[in-house]
């Protein structure tokens, strides 16, 4: 075998194992959602005093959980803090994008208002998002983000330890009083007219009338002070909204304008809204229907 043939066949190998490394949910063995800050720091040291950590063909920026939040919206709130949640590599070497072979019919493809040539690839269902020059056909940077999968398992892991959830309340807006509600839930709380509950079964929002319709409140619901105007839900067992069977006749569903993993079933006769991230429901909000427009 003659040596052009040899580089030819090593050249082939570096580039399998390049597409191979390029789609993988890992990079040098950190993996968002599972990997720690001490699993990077025994692996890769400390970051320069940049925040980043440099190799001869790539530089990398790694991102974690750097508070505790809401734990009930959020998979990144189910994690403990240090928690890796992305890993953004600049490559320092040109790999042409298209070697990769990429079906970019999985992708969603974002144009940069500043620089058209530049876009990024993006499956969020896999973790992924290539930046790309398509002018130069030059691979920029690969990130690597908790897979949709990864997220799901860690929620499930969640609630497996919580219990389901047994409430047996209903409140009507525009109807039920702030007496009543909290006679239905057997606690008393101070006077807002935004009001939040922590109940065993997830935390419940009311939003109070401020009175009847007057030149300072002509925008509101014409109903007495203390009336419930509209509520949310937010249960501590999260559940996949194909559970609730929702009649699509009656639900529209809508994607959040912001936040890629969030989107909405909205019936807008009944006022109910299920927000959900990826597929499992995190809250439900109750509205007056559309039959009681006229107050």
């Amino acid at each position: 075998m003659n040596s052009n043939k040899i580089m030819v066949i090593l050249l082939f190998l570096f580039l399998l194992l390049l597409v191979k490394n390029t789609n993988a949910k890992e990079w040098r063995n950190i993996v968002p959602l599972k990997s720690s800050r001490a699993d990077v720091e025994r692996l890769l040291g400390q970051p320069t005093k940049a925040g980043r950590y440099e190799f001869e063909k790539e530089r990398a920026y790694i991102h974690y959980i750097e508070r505790i939040c809401d734990n009930d919206r959020n998979c990144l709130c189910l994690v403990p803090k240090d928690t890796v949640t992305s890993i953004y590599v600049e490559l320092e070497y040109y790999q042409k994008f298209s070697e990769l072979k990429v079906n970019k019919s999985k992708f969603e493809r974002t144009v940069d208002s500043k620089f058209p040539y530049k876009v990024t690839f993006a499956n969020y269902k896999e973790g992924i998002i290539y930046s790309v020059d398509e002018e130069d056909d030059d691979l920029i940077a690969i990130e690597y983000l908790p897979t949709e999968q990864a997220c799901q398992e860690i929620i499930e892991q969640a609630n497996k330890k919580r219990k389901k959830c047994t409430c047996n309340w209903i409140l009507k807006p525009l109807e039920t009083t702030k007496d009543e509600v909290e006679k239905l839930l057997n606690m008393t709380v101070e006077d807002n007219h935004v009001q939040t509950y922590k109940l065993k079964d997830g935390n419940l929002s009311v939003v109070y009338s401020l009175g009847l319709c007057t030149e300072e409140y002509k925008n509101h619901w014409n109903v007495p002070e203390w009336t419930v105007t509209q509520y949310t839900f937010y249960p501590t067992v999260k559940f996949n909204v194909k559970r609730l069977k929702l009649d699509p006749k009656k639900y529209r569903k809508t994607k959040d304008a912001h936040i890629k993993i969030v989107s909405y079933y909205v019936n807008d006769e009944e006022g109910i809204v299920y927000e959900l991230q990826w597929n499992l429901v995190h809250s439900v909000t109750y509205s007056p229907p559309a039959k009681m427009d006229y107050l």
